[in-house]
């Protein structure tokens, strides 16, 4: 055999060689499915501290999880922040019975429906707590402070100086300055972690104006995030995502603006696509967003360029309306959802989902797809009440 021949036919084994690696490598890897089930809650409002479903929750609102894995929830008729272990322990972290504006340690603070909820990088939790139109801090030891805010209206300034009215969710950015949706003043404000609070977006109008922060209108924000990677901020509004750019520009992202139309449950691109009433943004890694459409009883994922698809939930006739719905865990296409209001991803990247008419807080993960009918019986996958 001559050199060359000696060196195409080694070529020719190496080629082999390397197919068969990634023929091998392709077939140990398992398509996936999402599952959805019941991390803590009962189902029935009320307040129960312990582990799982022997635990109640009285319309839990947004949620928030720490480094370790910790659920906190803002549990706003129990006017109470809970915490959930990566166990399914649940324990109040502060706030009781009473309905009030305390500050104090633990069970001696009080709270006047906490909805939104955000932490910081040392620990510190951040409420917006809508019935006394002000922004708390507890920090790692369950102290309630309050950082801004008194009575309702409308006032930038500091500490008590400061109005809002209802705030509904608040996030952070990279600076530690926090981002308010201030819904009752039709505005995005801007609290520092001294307490000084400045309007970020909006003018107050009801009205909806894209275009720069100085003009652009913020009619009823419901929640705020902002992406790290790309400095965007995301806000929804009733049926529709809003974009702010870095560079200050507003513009329609998905959802259709048009009041006169009424909500609805289209997937599709942008503003073809349609929601009914967002209560909760969150975000991936990779830029795309999650929605807790609420009244369509069902999550939702937009991409960055807009696109809507439904990523858990079965929409059903009632949806819209106050009834509580059916509650079903198992594949994400089945599931049922009550009124989703808050979600948040987990150290491991499950989508969290807290339900205000469900009373629980539920988990989606993606879980390889049995390969075998004995498989499948094993695992309980016809079974969505066996899901664990």
């Amino acid at each position: 055999m001559t050199k060359k021949a000696k060196i195409a036919l080694l070529g020719l084994l190496f080629v082999g060689v390397v197919s068969c690696k990634k023929t091998e490598k392709i077939e140990t890897e398992k398509p996936t499915d999402r599952i959805v089930n019941t991390v803590a809650g009962a189902g029935n409002p009320g307040y129960i501290d312990g582990t799982g479903l022997n635990t109640s929750f009285n319309f839990p609102q947004k949620i928030i999880t720490d480094a370790s894995g910790n659920i906190y929830v803002a549990d706003q008729k129990n006017n109470r922040i809970r915490k959930i272990t990566p166990q399914g322990a649940v324990s109040t972290l502060a706030g009781s019975s009473e309905q009030g504006s305390t500050d104090g340690q633990g069970a001696a603070a009080q709270f006047n429906q906490p909805i939104g909820i955000t932490m910081d990088g040392d620990g510190n939790l951040y409420v917006a707590d809508a019935g006394n139109n002000r922004i708390r801090k507890i920090n790692p030891s369950g102290i309630v402070t309050t950082l801004a805010g008194g009575s309702g209206g409308f006032a930038d300034g500091t500490g008590s100086d400061a109005k809002f009215n209802f705030p509904f969710s608040v996030t952070i950015d990279a600076s530690n300055n926090l981002l308010v949706a201030d819904i009752g003043n039709n505005r995005l404000r801007k609290v520092t972690l001294s307490g000084v609070v400045t309007t970020f977006a909006g003018n107050g109008q009801s009205n909806f104006v894209d275009g720069p922060l100085a003009t652009a209108t913020m009619y009823n924000p419901t929640s705020v995030v902002i992406d790290p990677s790309s400095g965007n901020i995301y806000v929804s509004q009733d049926c529709f995502i809003r974009k702010i750019t870095p560079q200050g520009i507003t513009s329609v992202l998905a959802g259709n603006t048009n009041q006169s139309t009424g909500p609805g449950y289209v997937d599709g691109p942008g503003m073809q696509a349609k929601f009914f009433y967002i209560y909760q943004l969150a975000l991936d890694k990779k830029g795309n967003i999650f929605v807790a459409d609420s009244d369509n009883h069902v999550i939702r994922k937009v991409t960055p360029d807009g696109f809507v698809s439904t990523y858990a939930g079965k929409r059903y006739p009632n949806s819209g309306t106050p009834v509580p719905a059916p509650h079903l865990d198992g594949l994400a296409s089945e599931a049922l959802f009550a009124r989703p209001s808050g979600l948040t991803f987990d150290k491991d990247g499950n989508l969290l989902v807290s339900e205000q008419d469900g009373n629980c807080i539920r988990k989606i993960s993606e879980v390889p797809i049995p390969d075998s009918p004995e498989e499948m019986a094993r695992q309980n996958w016809n079974n969505p009440t066996g899901w664990k």
